[in-house]
């Protein structure tokens, strides 16, 4: 639920996913779980454990350089595996009858615009994470 309220509190209301949680549907709440499980997985991979926010207002962990391009390219691409299995395909437009998306497309084609989008939400995360009650330590 924190994942789709910062991406709420990034993109603002709007059609598809960008409509607050009580209004999704199990599919589509089912995709920020998945993301969750992402982030573990990222973070894991990083030399980060997630673990329960022991202070609030403490020092956290701030995602650097290599890590957040890393970082955003992995939540790209596991979103875009994501989308191909429930149906959806590479369109020049979004059209969500058709499943049809722009940016379901290799990171290196992703426009600059969307990877800045992504490179931002990584460098959200340790304040989304707390705001859920969880923080990233060093391993």
């Amino acid at each position: 639920r924190g994942i789709h309220e910062d991406h709420l509190s990034r993109t603002g209301i709007g059609d598809g996913l960008r409509r607050p949680w009580e209004q999704l549907d199990d599919e589509q709440r089912e995709s920020s779980r998945t993301a969750a499980d992402g982030i573990v997985d990222a973070m894991r991979e990083l030399g980060f454990d997630l673990v329960p926010l022991r202070h609030w207002g403490g020092d956290a962990v701030e995602l650097l350089g290599a890590d957040l391009k890393k970082l955003a390219r992995w939540e790209h691409e596991r979103w875009c595996a994501e989308r191909k299995a429930a149906g959806w395909s590479y369109g020049p437009e979004r059209d969500n009858e058709l499943k049809r998306n722009p940016l379901l497309v290799p990171w290196e084609e992703l426009p600059a615009d969307a990877k800045a989008s992504n490179v931002a939400a990584a460098r959200a995360l340790p304040g989304m994470l707390a705001r859920a009650g969880f923080e990233l330590v060093y391993r």
